[in-house]
């Protein structure tokens, strides 16, 4: 597999993970320190404010799951969220 999706599966299985020495562990294997993460509620940089934030938006969704590929029903969850539908693929 490409290091780039590689490092994309580590980033959703930090959302998919409530142990916080996993995610740790995670985020050091697929960012740099000084990532920069934007999506259409936040604008982080740093691994440290993507794992707070993490931790902020994931009580707020329990049953989100985040996949690769991303299955019809985590597709229809994240529109549902962000409010506008979205095309993913592989």
């Amino acid at each position: 597999m490409a290091e780039y999706l590689d490092n994309l599966a580590r980033m959703l299985e930090i959302w998919n993970t409530s142990e916080p020495a996993k995610k740790r562990q995670l985020a050091e294997q697929a960012f740099e320190h000084n990532l920069h993460f934007v999506d259409p509620n936040h604008n982080i940089i740093g691994r440290e404010a993507f794992l707070r934030m993490v931790d902020r938006c994931s009580p707020r969704f329990p049953a989100l799951c985040m996949d690769v590929p991303a299955t019809s029903i985590c597709k229809t969850t994240i529109a549902a969220i962000i409010g506008r539908s979205i095309r993913m693929t592989n």
